[in-house]
């Protein structure tokens, strides 16, 4: 339908059109899709564009002000994430978990240069 897609085995994100033309370049083509631990929110209104995703805790780690929460997307082929919770955040390890990441964030790499895409103007 036009949008631009981030896939990998078990995760799919649209790119916010205002960003995706700085991606048009690489698309059928690999890529690294970076996720940083500090745009995963616990909810939607915490950020312009939002895709959610449902992980399952592995473990977390608190670090007095932030719990960092390592999480499987479920996917043999996707490596776990890390995501930056509130100090008072609390998982078990295999408790699934909603979580939303900020799309107007995202960071692609190309899979060869491993050098970051130019993201848009209005997305930066």
């Amino acid at each position: 339908h036009g949008a631009v897609i981030a896939r990998s085995a078990n995760l799919s994100f649209a790119i916010p059109a205002d960003q995706a033309k700085g991606f048009l370049t690489h698309i059928g083509k690999p890529v690294t899709l970076g996720l940083r631990p500090e745009d995963f929110h616990l909810s939607a209104v915490a950020a312009k564009h939002t895709a959610p995703l449902s992980v399952e805790a592995v473990t977390t780690e608190v670090l007095g002000p932030e719990v960092i929460l390592v999480a499987s997307t479920g996917g043999k082929q996707d490596p776990e994430i890390q995501a930056r919770m509130p100090r008072d955040f609390r998982a078990s390890p295999g408790q699934r978990i909603d979580l939303f990441f900020d799309l107007s964030q995202i960071q692609i790499f190309d899979s060869v240069t491993t050098r970051a895409l130019p993201r848009t103007a209005a997305s930066c």
